[in-house]
C-alpha cells in the first residue's frame, strides 16, 4: 500500500455506527486519523463496553474488545489536557 492512501472505515459499537476517512501513515504503515476533540463521536462510540466492529469494503472486517477503554480514553484525555499552551513535548 502506497503512504498517503485513504479509505472510509466504519465503526460499530453499542448499537451506533461512525464512519471516517483513515490515512495511511508512512511511516509506521497504519492508517491514522485527526479527531475533532475530546467530544468527538468516535470517541463516544470506542468508550462503549463489548466490542467494536471495524469495516471498510476494501480491507474487510475486523472485532476488537473495548475492555479498558473508557478508562484509557480518559487518562489520555486528562494528560492531554495539563499541556502548557499546546507545545509538543
Amino acid at each position: 500500500m502506497e503512504p498517503g492512501i485513504s479509505g472510509s472505515f466504519t465503526f460499530k459499537a453499542g448499537g451506533k455506527s461512525v464512519t471516517k476517512t483513515l490515512q495511511l501513515e508512512a511511516m509506521y504503515n497504519y492508517f491514522t486519523l485527526e479527531l475533532s476533540g475530546a467530544s468527538d463521536p468516535l470517541l463516544a462510540l470506542l468508550r462503549s463496553k463489548g466490542e467494536v466492529t471495524v469495516f471498510a469494503d476494501k480491507y474487510g472486517k475486523l472485532n476488537f474488545p473495548l475492555k479498558g477503554s473508557g478508562a484509557a480514553i480518559g487518562k489520555v484525555l486528562a494528560e492531554c489536557g495539563k499541556g502548557s499552551g499546546g507545545e509538543a513535548d
